[in-house]
């Protein structure tokens, strides 16, 4: 799929890159769900540089046909890794029709931060803007889009995301996403929202107020999103943990009419199943599936049962015998 520049920038409501839940059929069933534009889990581009494409395939996996506009998510420190990996990702049949590549540069977890990438790359701007302007040609010339999503700082209280924005900006980054937190805080605490405003008043400043802004960080509503575009005019809003357990959030922004009944809700939720079984295996998606079900049943009368219930599951033949029983629960 071939996104014009008309149509990448009006690109309203994104799902945000989660592992373990990010998978293609969940991204396929926030698609049906009203989003916009869906990013894959990351993967490390080294990963792909000494191993291949083969044992990242089921996190690189997309299918625009069936999941709309799509981002490959990369990360890592290198900007030769990224270079390589990225050909290997345009050299394959079915991986170069994503939209974009995406480089995260604001993963906070210590593994992934303790070998330079992740969010620890907003305390190396230098390297951040050298990845990019590594990428930004062979992106271009295969027609796809190179986007950065990074953090409102590293340290603590830090907010240094005007300036890492910028940077990344003048490196030629088609768009950007931040997540309102510092990389310490992690997903504790409140998302300072007030941080989008600080960056688009930065980018105006500078000539790039055309530049793509999508704000994450505790969005959870039609509200918030009135809330933060009343703060700042950004261009769209990326949706994560609120969309784990209710992939119709973007549908609900949208038209506030929309309703999701319990009937929907069981058959998207084996529909999900069924395709993370045939992707994966039925061991692998049986288990893997316990935690993606759980934020559905949170908050429910009677939940905790259910949930206890979920932790036992495995099979196939399980799985189906359960979905039926939640018809009660939604209702």
């Amino acid at each position: 799929m071939h996104l014009s520049a008309e149509e990448f920038k009006k690109q309203r409501l994104f799902l945000a890159p989660m592992a373990g839940y990010s998978n293609l059929p969940f991204r396929r069933l926030c698609h049906r769900g009203g989003v916009d534009f869906n990013t894959t889990e990351l993967v490390s581009a080294r990963g792909i540089v000494y191993n291949g494409l083969e044992p990242s395939l089921r996190y690189l996996l997309i299918d625009e046909d069936t999941e709309g506009p799509a981002a490959i998510q990369l990360f890592g420190y290198d900007a030769d890794d990224f270079y390589i990996a990225v050909q290997k990702i345009l050299d394959n049949p079915t991986l170069s029709r994503c939209s974009a590549i995406d480089i995260n540069m604001g993963c906070p977890v210590k593994k992934v931060c303790q070998t330079g990438a992740g969010s620890a790359l907003m305390q190396k701007p230098e390297q951040a803007v050298k990845i990019v302007r590594k990428l930004q040609p062979l992106c271009a010339g295969a027609g796809k889009y190179l986007t950065c999503k990074f953090r409102k700082g590293y340290l603590q209280e830090e907010n240094t995301a005007a300036e890492f924005a910028l940077a990344l900006a003048e490196a030629g980054v088609d768009r950007i996403c931040i997540h309102a937190r510092t990389a310490k805080q992690m997903y504790a605490g409140k998302a300072d929202w007030a941080v989008f405003a600080t960056v688009k008043n930065k980018l105006l400043t500078h000539g790039f107020g055309a530049l793509p802004l999508i704000a994450n960080g505790d969005i959870k509503s039609a509200a918030d999103c009135r809330t933060i575009q009343d703060m700042a005019e950004v261009s769209g809003f990326m949706i994560g943990r609120a969309a784990c357990g209710n992939p119709y959030i973007f549908a609900e922004i949208k038209n506030p009419e929309f309703k999701v009944t319990a009937e929907r809700k069981i058959d998207d939720l084996q529909t999900c199943y069924l395709e993370m079984t045939e992707m994966l295996g039925e061991i692998t998606a049986g288990k893997e599936f316990r935690s993606m079900i759980m934020p559905w049943i949170k908050g429910y009368a009677h939940s905790t049962a259910y949930r206890q219930l979920c932790g036992k599951l495995t099979y196939k033949s399980e799985w189906l015998n359960f979905f039926p029983t939640l018809l009660e629960l939604f209702i």
